[in-house]
């Protein structure tokens, strides 16, 4: 896939989930996400593994994130992810591990840039701030603002600036330092070990679909088994509570 498909695909979705201008919050990209029927699992793995995983079992869609990660890395991972669904049509991969071509792993890094930091938004940045060269200051204030890792934020900029080879010091640089020198925030370059998955919201949407008739009570019972449940357990609780 053309570079530019994959940015217009990355718009597409960004628009179609309600994201029009600005920076994308990760914790309404979880929900939005939810909302459509996702499974999001966070956990930390162990900084030597694995980033993200994209698992689809009938009509439920897993990701999953690393925790271990710093959150800015999670943030695209999870769009990494996310992209393979859209792009690809993968059932199940896990990034490192499960075989696959090199250039959706690039597409897919390319749509995760192009949703969390799109092209006209990243330009009006910079010249609002008055800086349209590639620095550490420059990428530090990208990073911070669209909510992704300092090295996803240098790469971008290098992308939309047509700057062909990125100084190694930059490259190397501590966004952790940085950020104390830049008096930001360092919680996105600093992981948060977060355990967390989407049960709640899943099992919500699913009871909500069976009360308007989308599913059978078969159905049910079976996405409730697909995660874990006693769906009869699950229904019983739901009923005490309307």
């Amino acid at each position: 896939m053309r570079m530019s498909k994959t940015e217009a695909a990355a718009n597409t979705l960004r628009s179609e989930l309600g994201f029009q201008g600005g920076a994308v919050n990760e914790k309404e990209l979880r929900k939005v996400l939810e909302r459509k029927g996702y499974f999001l699992f966070y956990y930390p793995f162990g900084n030597d593994s694995f980033s993200g995983a994209a698992l689809q079992d009938h009509n439920v869609k897993v990701i999953v994130i690393n925790s271990s990660h710093t959150l800015g890395r999670q943030n695209f991972t999870l769009c990494h992810e996310l992209a393979h669904f859209q792009l690809h049509n993968i059932k199940n991969h896990i990034d490192g591990i499960t075989p696959i071509n090199k250039e959706k792993e690039k597409e897919a890094d390319y749509f995760a840039s192009c949703f969390l930091m799109p092209h006209d938004e990243v330009i009006k940045f910079v010249e609002d701030n008055n800086s349209k060269k590639l620095d550490l200051i420059t990428a530090m204030k990208v990073s911070a603002f669209f909510r992704v890792s300092f090295q996803a934020a240098v790469i971008r900029l290098a992308q939309i600036l047509h700057i062909k080879k990125i100084p190694e010091d930059l490259l190397n640089a501590s966004p952790v330092k940085a950020a104390r020198l830049l008096d930001l925030s360092p919680e996105l370059y600093e992981s948060n070990n977060e355990i967390y998955w989407s049960s709640t919201s899943y099992i919500l949407l699913a009871y909500e679909a069976l009360q308007k008739g989308k599913i059978s009570t078969g159905k049910f019972l079976k996405m409730m088994e697909e995660i874990g449940h006693d769906g009869y357990e699950v229904l019983d609780n739901l009923k005490g509570r309307d």
